[in-house]
């Protein structure tokens, strides 16, 4: 969360430069930084989501996304 550009479920975050200049600076002197609670809340949510996703769906969606492209290497390798 502290980053110029992290994705929950396709939605782009981040803080500025500035921003995070701002916050170390602040760190550095012992102030305290607080988390936007519903932001963390969210952000844990989408993490267990991630998390639950199953080694077979992901092999499947692999396989769906490699498909196309290897079929296609094939075809020119074998007409070439």
């Amino acid at each position: 969360m502290l980053s110029t550009d992290y994705e929950i479920n396709n939605e782009y975050k981040g803080k500025s430069i500035y921003e995070l200049q701002v916050i170390s600076n602040d760190l550095k002197k012992g102030k305290e930084f607080s988390f936007d609670d519903k932001e963390v809340k969210r952000l844990i949510r989408y993490a267990r989501y991630i998390d639950s996703i199953s080694w077979r769906k992901l092999l499947v969606d692999l396989i769906c996304w490699l498909f196309v492209p290897i079929c296609v290497l094939l075809l020119v390798f074998c007409f070439a």
